[in-house]
């Protein structure tokens, strides 16, 4: 019998080259091979359906608890 090795999800990790205000929508949009400009746009208009203020903290919850992105750090 082979054993069957489960894949461990790829973690979403903040953007470092496709940054405008934190780096997640960035991050998103590499995670999923997604265009981020409509990643920022469906960012936009949740952030305002929310009525600004709540959105903003989901924002602010996704920069904090997503990793720094390795790529371009500078050794």
């Amino acid at each position: 019998m082979s054993k069957k090795f489960k894949k461990t999800p790829e973690e979403i990790k903040l953007s470092k080259s496709d940054v405008k205000v934190g780096g997640v929508v960035g991050g998103i949009s590499d995670h999923f091979k997604k265009d981020s400009a409509w990643v920022r746009v469906g960012a936009v208009v949740l952030i305002i359906l929310t009525g600004i203020i709540p959105g903003l903290i989901i924002y602010g919850v996704f920069y904090t608890l997503m990793n720094k992105s390795e790529e371009g750090k500078k050794s």
